[in-house]
């Protein structure tokens, strides 16, 4: 099944936010708030640099 490059970004930045959310608590650096912001900004830029980057190899493809 093929994805478009925006899911795979929009899934792949929250799981980079979520991750380094829980992380950046963990170390004591981050309130819970940002734990739950941090994967809403990595989906948004994923989804960004999804469709950034889809259209640049789709052209090129």
């Amino acid at each position: 099944m093929h994805q478009s490059p925006i899911t795979i970004g929009l899934f792949g930045g929250a799981a980079a936010g979520l991750i380094f959310g829980i992380t950046q608590a963990i170390d004591g650096s981050a309130n819970l708030g940002a734990v739950f912001l941090l994967p809403v900004f990595g989906a948004l830029v994923g989804a960004v640099l999804g469709m950034v980057f889809g259209g640049i190899f789709h052209r090129g493809g």
